[in-house]
């Protein structure tokens, strides 16, 4: 880590690395840095909280990591996105470091409470749909004994 970072960046540093057990030198990139799969998505996840959470810029996230230019940020920030939506792993290291750092709630709990609301939604949709099956069913007899009453 180098030494002339601020108390705030060292704190999100030091959640990311425990988080995903990376030590922070092998998280700044230098002429030997590493492209482990676990590395690499460590920087991403500190790239994406130095923009969304901290409002860096691309430039200054360049300069903090070490990257060459603010094109491997911008790289960085868009595998973010897609690690975030498609790799639950990911999603549950990143939600928990931000649960460390205080960024956000415990994300499962809001998951279970909109969980229990679709289930009373589904429940009220299961209770409308057998009401109208009653009703269908009661107006195809209505319409048969209109038939069988008219016609013959």
């Amino acid at each position: 880590m180098k030494k002339n970072q601020s108390p705030e960046l060292r704190k999100i540093v030091n959640s990311v690395c425990t988080n995903c057990s990376v030590t922070s030198n092998l998280l700044f990139r230098d002429k030997h840095a590493r492209k482990l799969d676990h590395i690499v998505r460590a920087r991403q996840m500190l790239v994406s909280i130095l923009w969304n959470e901290k409002g860096l810029t691309n430039y200054a996230i360049r300069d903090i990591l070490g990257y060459k230019n603010h094109a491997s940020v911008i790289h960085a920030r868009k595998q973010h996105e897609q690690d975030n939506k498609n790799n639950f792993k990911y999603r549950k290291t990143y939600g928990k470091t931000l649960i460390d750092l205080g960024i956000q709630n415990d994300y499962s709990t809001d998951i279970e409470k909109q969980l229990k609301e679709q289930k009373k939604i589904n429940n009220v949709l299961k209770r409308l749909y057998e009401n109208e099956k009653k009703d269908c069913e009661r107006i195809k007899k209505e319409l048969s004994d209109l038939r069988k009453k008219y016609l013959l």
